[in-house]
């Protein structure tokens, strides 16, 4: 049997052929399921699908554009795949179009990386002009990653929908410098002059689309995401739309790690609770001026280490917005360890009249924070704390300073550093 791609079975009824032992098919290719229907419903899910595949890599394929072209494929295609990963496939546009999204609903761990010519993950347009209700994305989907891509703008086009990944826990996204959000809004909804609303593209209204699209908004939701990690996203100026009250997409954040986002200007909105945060870890964003807003630090209750290092515009730590009043007193219950590192900007962790607690922490490293004269205006109660040290070596005799309480411990080190500075070489010649 050889070309007869659209044969699934041999008979709808009882076939009995008691001297077949075998079905060849191409080549020497030889096969016996047992029967003669059986052998030739084995030979076309074979022929049509990957039922068996749990891994797939498709990686330097130079001239590849796309991984399917033509129909819809049926939903058992990828039924088994588990990980897929597409990598180095430089001609590349799109990779995965919209006909084999729902093959891939068992599909755990997505990686792409290295395409050069990449724009988008997920190609929708077709579903979208069927205005198909898209529900659930990869509804068993893990983690995904995406590295390296340099003409990367989003991870699928706009669509009315929201993308939901219900069991997505690890999302990675690094050096994809294009990238601007998570979803495009090329097309927008607008209403003007009391008529009724209108659909323009981008072209038509420059100056709506104009506007600063945060990296994800109430199109986005990861109820269950546990780790999120970006870096080089250099176009990227919010992480989430300002002034939204509604979001919970980050609620179950353990921890949240950004490098080298040169121009984001906001970390977190007033809406963030992130009760779940166990590690805060911010590096080379040289746009944020500062880290927190107190209504988020408020809710960071178990947050036990943050680390904020070489940002070069960064006055505060915690910033008080308008509107917002503390309570009295700010605790971070199990905050253990505090790096401030390489802070050119930092005058203080904050500057709010409010009392800060720290119950757990025990390390402290304060390094080329020249301006830092201060760690806070309130009081500040850290009773495991007896050091604050220059460097994180874990080394018992390495040296510290402690004047009794954090504030008098920086106020040392900033005069200290200020003594040092003044202090210039002279040259005498007699």
């Amino acid at each position: 049997m050889t070309r007869c791609p659209n044969m699934k079975t041999f008979s709808q009824g009882i076939v009995s052929t008691p001297k077949l032992h075998e079905v060849q098919e191409e080549g020497e290719l030889r096969r016996w399921e047992g029967n003669l229907n059986s052998t030739i419903q084995k030979c076309y899910e074979e022929m049509i699908g990957f039922r068996d595949i749990k891994y797939l890599q498709l990686g330097h394929f130079p001239r590849l554009q796309e991984i399917w072209h033509g129909q819809a494929l049926p939903v058992s295609f990828f039924n088994n795949l588990r990980h897929l990963v597409v990598d180095d496939c430089t001609n590349m546009l799109s990779a995965i179009p919209a006909n084999l999204i729902r093959c891939l609903n068992n599909l755990r761990w997505l990686e792409v990386r290295n395409c050069d010519s990449l724009e988008e993950v997920l190609h929708l347009e077709e579903l979208n002009a069927d205005k198909e209700h898209i529900g659930p994305l990869f509804p068993k989907l893990f983690e995904l990653t995406l590295m390296d891509l340099p003409k990367l703008k989003r991870f699928c086009n706009f669509t009315e929908n929201i993308i939901e990944m219900p069991e997505l826990r690890y999302l990675a996204i690094e050096n994809c410098p294009d990238m601007e959000t998570f979803i495009s809004n090329s097309v927008v909804h607008v209403t003007t002059d009391n008529k009724e609303p209108e659909k323009l593209t981008s072209e038509e209204n420059f100056f709506l689309t104009d506007q600063i699209q945060p990296l994800f908004d109430e199109k986005v939701a990861f109820p269950q995401l546990r780790y999120l990690e970006l870096s080089r996203l250099h176009k990227v100026q919010h992480l989430w739309k300002e002034n939204d009250e509604s979001n919970k997409a980050f609620a179950n954040l353990i921890r949240l790690k950004i490098s080298e986002c040169s121009k984001l200007q906001k970390l977190v909105t007033p809406s963030w609770h992130l009760e779940n945060l166990a590690t805060l870890e911010v590096s080379k964003c040289h746009g944020l001026i500062n880290v927190l807003t107190l209504s988020t630090s408020e809710s960071l209750v178990n947050l036990g280490r943050m680390k904020i290092a070489d940002c070069k515009m960064i006055e505060q730590i915690i910033q008080l917005q308008v509107g917002e009043e503390a309570k009295g007193c700010v605790v971070f219950e199990e905050l253990g360890y505090l790096g401030l590192d390489c802070l050119p900007s930092l005058t203080s962790f904050c500057l709010g009249n409010y009392a800060l607690e720290f119950p757990s922490l025990e390390h402290v490293v304060v390094r080329q924070c020249p301006t830092m004269k201060i760690f806070s205006q309130g009081v500040v109660d850290a009773p495991k704390l007896n050091k604050v040290k220059p460097t994180e070596e874990e080394d018992g005799d390495d040296e510290g300073c402690w004047e009794g309480n954090l504030n008098d411990t920086i106020k040392k080190l900033f005069n200290e550093m200020n003594s040092k500075e003044k202090i210039e070489p002279t040259l005498q010649v007699q």
